[in-house]
């Protein structure tokens, strides 16, 4: 009962006295029991965790990032917390040092996080700055999912410790729980830190020498590469000399060959002749004297100042071949066309000092292009004649194109307008089709002429689907083909109703006249 007074006796008892000292003592010696139980229970927690670490610690030496997430990892299980994350200091820029987030291990789970921070920046970067630990109990609102690498969840107690040795800071470890850390579970953590320490820092170190090691045995087989390459160049270029020499000898055959067979002329880059073969100056009708040292535009009609010539000798001298016809005017006044290659030639230092042009006389082909250009527009001056004559024959006449068997080919507007027929009735089908007996004898009959080749001109009769008659003054003239076989005829035609109609009515009044001379004639005689 914890209400119970407690007996105090009499300081004259003895015995009362003794048995309170007894109580105290045995009271004192259950609470040191009970505390050396706890402390040894911590004590063996704290001594199994750094042995589990320390194998983790031995067993992984080779790679950074799979140490940290074990570290990281059995941090969480064996203290029981919610979330943990282990930052490594960053080595790209020494005067800018940043922390790079290396592993995060949440709720029993492998987080890939990516964060870095400058020194000094968030929890981690302040725990490094200052290189000592960070206890936090109260975090702020918002405030842990800003600056903490561990996740979005709320905790309420952050632990942050640096990862040192002899000073120096090589990571940081934050651990984030619902519940508040003891002070022992603080204290075991910090003892981790330098083993931790020169784990990664070892750990970082073997993979430094193993990208060393990598980079050499890579350099190496590319030195290896490289001299393999450097031989098999070598040969290329002992056959190159070979394959040159062969080349010049070839070369040298070409000129020879050209030299021989066509104009060939040397020029400055100042633009005058420095040499020219025979052919050359006989083509000029001139000596070699006459041309050596002349200046190219004396003979070839071009604009010296021009723009274009200015370019066409820029490009020579950066190396570019240039093809062209010019007409040359010879001493004698006589004009000729050469079709000319322009090649530059490169000295041993890989400049030009000359150009080679070899010529072709091509003043026949050109006089017979003009020619041809000449005619060329004749006949298209032909072409819009006959092209303007057709639009005045599809004005003004009737027009009608059947092949040789009488099928229409093509009508114009206004042989449609005359005959009443529609364009997709007449098109493809025999132009006999359209015609009443009577007409059809008589196109019969001309369409007989039409295959002698003869032009027919004369009057026709046509009948309107409405039954309409139409006369029309009639032209069919016969179109042969380079056989000299009928492949087509025109129809031409001019809508003549209305004066066949007055000169029918004339008839009839001349024939009345006649009718009525001979009854009165008849009559007189009478009398």
């Amino acid at each position: 009962d914890t209400h119970k007074p407690i007996y105090t006796p009499h300081e004259r008892d003895e015995l009362g006295n003794a048995l309170v000292v007894l109580s105290n003592h045995l009271t004192r010696k259950e609470l040191d029991e009970v505390t050396r139980n706890r402390d040894d229970k911590r004590q063996n927690w704290i001594s199994e965790g750094i042995a589990q670490m320390g194998e983790i610690l031995r067993s992984e030496r080779e790679n950074v990032t799979d140490l940290s997430f074990r570290i990281i990892q059995q941090l969480v299980r064996y203290m029981n917390v919610e979330m943990g994350s282990i930052f490594i200091t960053g080595t790209a820029d020494p005067d800018h040092p940043t922390l790079e987030l290396e592993a995060a291990y949440a709720y029993d789970r492998r987080k890939y996080l990516e964060q870095s921070l400058a020194w000094g920046e968030g929890l981690p970067g302040t725990c490094a700055l200052e290189k000592e630990r960070i206890f936090l109990t109260e975090v702020p609102t918002g405030y842990f999912d800003i600056v903490s690498g561990a996740g979005d969840t709320k905790p309420n107690c952050i632990l942050l410790v640096p990862l040192k040795i002899a000073g120096e800071i090589h990571g940081v470890i934050e651990l984030a729980t619902v519940r508040l850390l003891k002070p022992y579970e603080i204290e075991f953590v910090e003892s981790l830190s330098e083993s931790i320490s020169s784990s990664l820092l070892a750990a970082r170190n073997s993979e430094t020498t193993a990208d060393l090691l990598r980079q050499s045995q890579a350099q190496a087989e590319t030195l290896k590469q490289q001299e393999a390459a450097m031989l098999e160049n070598m040969k290329k270029l002992e056959q190159a000399q070979v394959e040159s020499r062969r080349r010049e000898t070839e070369f040298s055959g070409i000129l020879l060959a050209i030299n021989q067979a066509s104009p060939v002329a040397e020029l400055g880059l100042n633009g005058r002749f420095s040499s020219v073969n025979e052919k050359f100056y006989m083509l000029l009708e001139s000596q070699r004297d006459q041309v050596v040292g002349k200046q190219y535009t004396e003979f070839a009609q071009v604009d010296a100042y021009s723009e274009q010539y200015r370019q066409f000798w820029a490009d020579l001298r950066e190396g570019k071949s240039k093809s062209n016809v010019e007409m040359y005017r010879l001493f004698s006044g006589k004009e000729i066309w050469l079709q000319q290659t322009f090649t530059p030639v490169i000295n041993d230092e890989g400049k030009v000092y000359k150009v080679l042009n070899i010529a072709v006389d091509i003043t026949e082909n050109q006089n017979l292009r003009e020619k041809l250009q000449t005619q060329e527009m004749e006949i298209r001056r032909s072409h819009l004649d006959m092209q303007t004559l057709n639009e005045a024959v599809n004005t003004s006449l009737i027009r009608c194109e059947l092949d040789g068997d009488g099928i229409i080919m093509e009508v114009n507007e206004n042989y449609v307008e005359v005959t009443g027929y529609g364009r997709k009735e007449l098109l493809g089908r025999n132009y006999r089709l359209f015609l009443k007996e009577t007409e059809k004898e008589q196109f019969e009959r001309i369409w007989e002429e039409v295959k002698k080749e003869k032009v027919y001109e004369g009057a026709m009769r046509r009948t309107r689907p409405t039954g309409e008659e139409v006369w029309l003054a009639t032209t069919l003239s016969p179109v042969k083909d380079d056989s000299g076989m009928i492949y087509k005829v025109y129809f031409l035609g001019l809508d003549i109703t209305e004066k066949k109609l007055k000169y029918q009515l004339l008839e009839e009044a001349n024939r009345e006249i006649e009718r009525l001379k001979l009854r009165l004639k008849d009559e007189d005689g009478k009398t």
